[in-house]
């Protein structure tokens, strides 16, 4: 019985260093969504181009910092991921702050959940590389 408990505290200690990657790996999916978004949810339609470009520099950007933080989880990359916060309160206050009497409603909406999934997964990642290094 002795064996199999450990063999069991094991495989979850495997799971769960497996799965200190995912909040980054997501991170990646949500920035290449938001890379793309400006095409899919037609920000041109409310003719500002700035709020399309923004999407797009803050999607690159969460990308790379996601990228560095999957690749290098052990290192001390905790100021990456605050980054990655900032970046997502900024997405949360952007349509309020561009002009969101001009800015599409999908995009807005879009702006604000995306911003709260890098919030939250950016947390995620740095709470699972803090338990992990």
């Amino acid at each position: 019985m002795n064996a199999h408990v450990q063999s069991a505290a094991q495989g979850t200690r495997r799971l769960v260093d497996e799965m200190a990657h995912t909040p980054g790996e997501v991170l990646v999916l949500v920035g290449l969504w938001l890379t793309c978004a400006p095409l899919v949810l037609d920000h041109a339609k409310s003719g500002l181009i700035y709020p399309g470009l923004n999407d797009v520099a803050i999607g690159l950007t969460v990308v790379v910092l996601a990228f560095v933080r999957v690749l290098t989880p052990r290192h001390h990359t905790d100021l990456l991921a605050l980054f990655s916060v900032l970046l997502g309160g900024w997405l949360v206050a952007s349509p309020f702050v561009i002009s969101n009497r001009d800015l599409a409603p999908a995009a807005m909406v879009n702006d604000i959940v995306v911003g709260g999934l890098v919030i939250g997964f950016a947390v995620a990642s740095w709470r699972g590389h803090d338990r992990h290094a």
